[in-house]
């Protein structure tokens, strides 16, 4: 509900470890204001991310979140 109020319309930044799993949620892409919001990091901590890949290998990464796409 809160998110198809429009509440998260903008995009997070969640750091992702070379395994896929979720660190810190972010509000910048230069990871350096912290997205303090149980609801937000309940979201995120629940899923799995495709890891960033480097000379095909997997590597940590920031993957965009569009919370609101989550809708659709």
């Amino acid at each position: 509900q809160r998110i198809a109020s429009g509440e998260y319309s903008q995009p997070c930044f969640v750091k992702v470890d070379a395994d896929g799993n979720p660190g810190g949620i972010f509000a910048d892409r230069e990871c350096t204001h912290a997205v303090d919001d149980p609801y937000v990091q309940a979201i995120v901590s629940s899923g799995l991310f495709t890891p960033a890949l480097e000379k095909g290998r997997p590597v940590n990464g920031v993957a965009r979140l569009q919370l609101s796409a989550l809708l659709n």
